[in-house]
Formats: structure tokens, sequence, C-alpha cells
């Protein structure tokens, strides 16, 4: 959950790791500095070592949370949606929501367009590739030629 949670605030709301550091660090059971701060870097895409981990939150969510329990848990505007809609809401017609008592509790639109955002960071992440290749052949170029 946390390579989750930390992936989404990260890649699809592009905010920087430091900001929920402190956060999530009060959350987890089993905090260990040593660990959680590598970890957030990590997942955040800021080692350059691993392989870049973008999740689907409505993906893993319909997957590990099916009946949406851990949801109303946690996001209580959400603990009367139906089962069928729970994991987007935010397709819930509004005249439906006004019938069910929760118009105006529920985000009416995607907090992110997870696709649009998936497609800016690959072509970020591919410039970043790109500019560090040519870098290294235009050293080996100059090289060459000394």
């Amino acid at each position: 959950m946390r390579a989750l949670v930390v992936s989404f605030y990260t890649h699809n709301l592009w905010q920087p790791w430091q900001n929920c550091s402190k956060h999530l660090s009060k959350q987890f059971l089993d905090f260990e500095p040593k660990i959680h701060f590598p970890q957030l870097q990590m997942l955040a895409g800021e080692t350059g070592i691993n392989q870049l981990r973008i999740y689907n939150p409505v993906k893993n969510s319909k997957e590990h949370d099916p009946q949406g329990i851990f949801v109303k848990k946690w996001i209580t505007e959400l603990e009367n949606v139906p089962i069928a809609c729970i994991h987007k809401p935010n397709l819930i017609p509004s005249l439906e929501q006004q019938f069910s008592g929760f118009f105006g509790k529920i985000i009416s639109l995607p907090l992110s367009n997870l696709l649009n955002h998936v497609k800016q960071l690959a072509i970020y992440c591919g410039a970043i590739k790109m500019t560090l290749k040519l870098k290294k052949n235009v050293g080996k170029f100059l090289k060459s030629i000394r």
C-alpha cells in the first residue's frame, strides 16, 4: 500500500517525496528511518537504480479491495456509495448523487488523469535518459578527438 501511495503522490500529483515523508512516517507501525527514507526515494524514482514504479490505484483497488471495505473505512464520504461505483465514484451521475444523499460529498472529477500523467512521465523520463545518453556520447566523442 505504501508503494502505491508514494507512487501516486509523486508521479500522478507531481509532488516531491519529502512533502509526504513526515506524515507517512507517523502512519506506519513499522517506521524505521534507515528504511523509510531510502524506500520513499526509491518509490519516487530518485535513486536512479531501480525501475520506475507507477501504480494504477483504480486497478489495485479493484484487485485488493473488491467490496470497497478499505476505501469506505478511510474515505468516509464514500461509505454509502454502492459497491458497483466504489472504485470510480466520480462516474456516478449527479442526479443519482442527489437522490442517494451524497451529492457534493464526492469529487466530481478524478483527482488525476492517470493515463495522461503516465504519458507525461514517460516523455519526461525519456527526455532525461536521452540527455544522459547524449552527454555520455559527447564525452566519448570528445575523448576520441583529443
